[in-house]
């Protein structure tokens, strides 16, 4: 017999999405370590259910591990893919010297601006634009990898179409908006830092494109790296986890770790081609 429980969470996911997509052209705001963070109203309240200090806690969690690894007290952050800066603001408050974050998409730009412009003093700055193996100006949109969705997911989870955060350069939106895309390596912001620690790359299929440009810095730097592993829209770019796990292998990487709460305690495991991750997980690599 179906219990209940299993039939009230997907029709409340459901109906929570029908209201996503009512509200996405709407813009909202929700209170985060004491600031108004700004963005996209689905989006918004999404970011509103979470649990704050948990969410800061998991970060300070991060940046410890960071230190350990580099041997340095004070860590510097790339947000690639920063989205409205919930992540970059997180960051600040964890205890990072400073957050560089970028943003491609100009609506999300926008909020990302303002949603740091309180704390841009704690060291914070934003950039508009994205990482890619070269130079380049592209088109942003809704994600083709939306279309690779299995059925049930295209039906519970039609915002995923219009999410800001959701934006990818492997787009057939013809709406989509042109957006500047710089090589890490030779990425003036780059070249002005002294020392990098941890780069966050979650830019919707583009993590293989992004980590050939920032080849040479990351091999400079050893910094830890966190990628964000989406396999449908690795998939849609032409790519895979395979192959970004054997990029990183090339660059010398050895080990990784889940950031998901229920398999932190694993620790750091050795790297190999045979790595597998769970769907869209966040992984920390590091040398």
């Amino acid at each position: 017999m179906i219990s209940f429980e299993r039939i009230l969470k997907p029709a409340t996911e459901l109906i929570q999405e029908c209201r996503n997509l009512l509200r996405r052209n709407l813009h909202s705001s929700f209170s985060f370590v004491g600031h108004q963070v700004a963005g996209q109203a689905s989006m918004v309240d999404q970011y509103s259910k979470m649990n704050e200090e948990k969410f800061i806690g998991s970060l300070s969690r991060e940046l410890e591990l960071v230190r350990e690894c580099t041997g340095r007290s004070e860590v510097n952050v790339l947000d690639i893919g920063a989205n409205i800066g919930v992540y970059s603001i997180g960051y600040s408050a964890a205890g990072a010297r400073f957050v560089f974050s970028f943003e491609p998409f100009p609506e999300t730009f926008a909020f990302l601006k303002e949603n740091v412009s309180a704390k841009a003093g704690r060291g914070i700055e934003v950039f508009n634009f994205g990482f890619f193996s070269r130079d380049k100006k592209m088109l942003i949109g809704s994600p083709a990898a939306f279309t690779n969705y299995p059925v049930i997911a295209r039906l519970t989870k039609p915002s995923d179409k219009f999410q800001s955060g959701c934006k990818s350069i492997y787009t057939n939106d013809k709406s989509g908006k042109e957006a500047l895309f710089v090589m890490g390596d030779s990425c003036q912001v780059v070249l002005d830092l002294d020392f990098i620690d941890l780069i966050k790359i979650d830019v919707e299929g583009a993590e293989l494109e992004v980590l050939r440009g920032l080849s040479n810095t990351v091999a400079k730097y050893r910094p830890v790296v966190k990628v964000e592993l989406n396999k449908t829209a690795l998939g849609t770019a032409g790519t895979s986890v395979s192959e970004i796990v054997s990029f990183l292998l090339q660059l010398g990487i050895k080990r990784y770790r889940f950031c998901d709460e229920s398999l932190w305690s694993a620790g750091w495991e050795p790297l190999s081609e045979s790595f597998d991750a769970p769907n869209s997980m966040d992984v920390l690599f590091s040398y």
